[in-house]
């Protein structure tokens, strides 16, 4: 349980970082959406997963995985710049929980509610 508060709380904390630059940018709209097809890729790829999650990969490794989806899916620069301090930072494995706060940040600031 305690790892995954971590986990989360780490998320937390980059996702706020992120949404501060996206805000001074202009490009939350448009980082958001780079997120959501992140978010997309992680959930329908093993592979992607695996070398974010895996120790076995170096955070070179990662970096140069997340650059070429960047790359392909042409993100925004804050988003690559991000996805490149995240890789460097060793903290791929927290791009979920990233997503996801972020996007509730995002609705946030939109007004939107979330019906329970």
């Amino acid at each position: 349980m305690a790892d995954d508060t971590k986990a989360t709380d780490v998320g937390q904390r980059y996702a706020r970082a992120l949404f501060e630059l996206a805000e001074e940018a202009g490009a939350i709209a448009a980082v958001e959406a780079d997120l959501v097809s992140l978010k997309n890729a992680w959930s329908e790829s093993a592979d992607l997963r695996r070398l974010l999650t895996s120790p076995t990969f170096s955070a070179d490794d990662k970096g140069a995985g997340l650059g070429a989806i960047a790359d392909k899916a042409r993100l925004h620069p804050v988003t690559r710049k991000f996805i490149g301090l995240l890789s460097a930072n060793r903290r791929t494995a927290a791009l979920p929980d990233v997503i996801n706060a972020f996007i509730k940040l995002s609705a946030d600031k939109r007004g939107v509610v979330a019906a329970e």
